[in-house]
């Protein structure tokens, strides 16, 4: 896909460029990943009566924050939303929700370990912690994080942009 693979050009040069500026750009590649998914699924949501989709459109489209995109992948998820998805995406709701054991051979299992080792350098807190683990804690774990003032993440910078390295 032609804007991951450019996000992940802009990283690779910002890589030689400064700490700081991989820190915000690694967050801006989980930020852009969260909408996509959120996206791709709101186009597979079925329009009723209640105009639901149109709902989380414009929440989204007044959104101040990937907090409210976390929010709507939610909702979309697990959510009332979740019925009217087409038939077509629950192979994609079934990859976010399902939950996988730490001896289970799973990519999503992967993913979140891996992400839960980055988000350790800045104390975000361990989703993979938990026996069993699903996808989407995560997405909630990193909206929760980008709150935070990443002025107190400065000390981690360094160690964290070693483990950003592209797939």
């Amino acid at each position: 896909m032609i804007p991951i693979e450019r996000m992940w050009n802009r990283i690779d040069v910002t890589r030689s460029d400064s700490e700081a500026l991989l820190f915000y750009d690694l967050m801006y590649l989980g930020e852009m990943l969260t909408k996509l998914i959120v996206v791709g699924l709101i186009a597979e949501v079925d329009e009723n009566r209640e105009r639901q989709r149109y709902a989380l459109e414009h929440s989204l489209v007044r959104a101040d924050g990937v907090g409210e995109w976390v929010r709507a992948l939610d909702q979309l998820t697990k959510g009332p939303e979740s019925s009217l998805l087409l038939d077509e995406a629950s192979v994609e709701k079934r990859q976010l929700i399902q939950r996988f054991a730490k001896d289970e051979d799973s990519w999503q299992r992967e993913a979140v370990e891996h992400l839960d080792r980055v988000g350790r350098y800045v104390d975000i807190d361990s989703v993979a912690k938990n026996n069993k683990v699903a996808l989407m804690s995560w997405f909630q774990t990193f909206a929760d994080s980008t709150k935070s003032n990443p002025r107190a993440w400065r000390h981690a910078w360094r160690r964290l942009c070693g483990h950003g390295a592209r797939p």
